[in-house]
């Protein structure tokens, strides 16, 4: 999982970058809270998946759930977020 940060809500969950359904839909969440972010500075209040499925805010989809998943290197390229990746949390890189 690459991350961005520590989440400032909970203060303990690791903010990775998840992407979400096909349109592949570049989201910042919190692996412990489900707080979201639309952009890895984390501007403004988050948003939180509804429930009970977990949705995403922006197209309704579960955020757990697959064609979601944790971004691969390619699509961190591809949503141009490198610069905000502090490190590959897995891979410990």
């Amino acid at each position: 999982m690459y991350y961005v940060g520590t989440c400032r809500c909970c203060g303990q969950g690791l903010l990775g970058i998840r992407i979400c359904c096909e349109d592949e839909i570049g989201l910042i969440l919190c692996e412990e809270c489900e707080a979201i972010w639309l952009h890895p500075t984390c501007p403004g209040s988050p948003l939180f998946p509804q429930q009970p499925d977990s949705a995403c805010p922006r197209c309704n989809r579960p955020i757990w759930e697959p064609p979601a998943h944790w971004a691969t290197l390619a699509e961190v390229d591809r949503l141009d977020w490198n610069e905000y990746v502090l490190s590959d949390w897995e891979n410990g890189s």
